[in-house]
């Protein structure tokens, strides 16, 4: 994928949100990760949310690979 292809492809968006009359700003942010594994940690419905804080994320990730260690095999993982 070349720089060129990118910002075709993000001008496309652009011009589909603004058709649209969505927000770009909400769309491009960064980091944009969504994810299930926080909230069906936490006993919530299993839904894709917006990872607020990256350092959730990497808690609750460490903890399933702790978990699935203990009770499956252990991979010896290192998340950054």
């Amino acid at each position: 994928m070349f720089d060129k292809d990118i910002e075709i492809f993000q001008q496309a968006c652009k011009d589909g949100a603004k058709a649209l009359e969505l927000n770009t700003d909400e769309i491009f942010k960064e980091p944009n990760i969504f994810t299930s594994f926080i909230s069906a940690c936490r006993g919530q419905e299993k839904a894709y949310l917006e990872v607020a804080d990256p350092a959730d994320l990497k808690k609750v990730l460490e903890d399933k690979l702790f978990e699935y260690n203990e009770n499956v095999s252990a991979m010896n993982l290192v998340l950054f």
